[in-house]
């Protein structure tokens, strides 16, 4: 994993906050993974290029098991929700950090509506 140094704001839970245009760069350059904190529903009708949807519960569920085992603690993951007021993806990138041992978590608080507005 390519190390990444974040320049700019980090949220009181100690994640960095990431725009769309770090977005496609974590991506593009770092293989960041992009996870969609949104229900299944939302993911499905419509989210970003290359994401993947695990939706933020309070509950363990057999999904967040089998992500723990599919990716290494290490690699760079970008979680998003619907948009600033949206609080999922904060919640599952304390969830991935606390429980699994996540150590490079960052989120894309503008979530899919600022990816909607701001994509090319």
């Amino acid at each position: 994993v390519l190390p990444y140094h974040h320049e700019g704001e980090i949220n009181a839970d100690g994640f960095p906050v990431v725009t769309w245009a770090q977005v496609q760069k974590l991506s593009a350059e770092f293989g960041a993974l992009l996870v969609d904190a949104r229900p299944q529903w939302a993911f499905d009708a419509g989210h970003l290029p290359k994401s993947v949807c695990l939706p933020s519960s309070v509950e363990m569920t057999p999904a967040y098991t089998e992500f723990s085992e599919n990716y290494p603690r290490n690699r760079h993951i970008v979680v998003y929700c619907s948009d600033l007021a949206c609080g999922r993806s904060r919640d599952l990138a304390v969830q991935l950090r606390d429980e699994f041992g996540f150590t490079s978590l960052l989120l894309y608080e503008g979530g899919y509506k600022d990816y909607l507005t701001n994509r090319q």
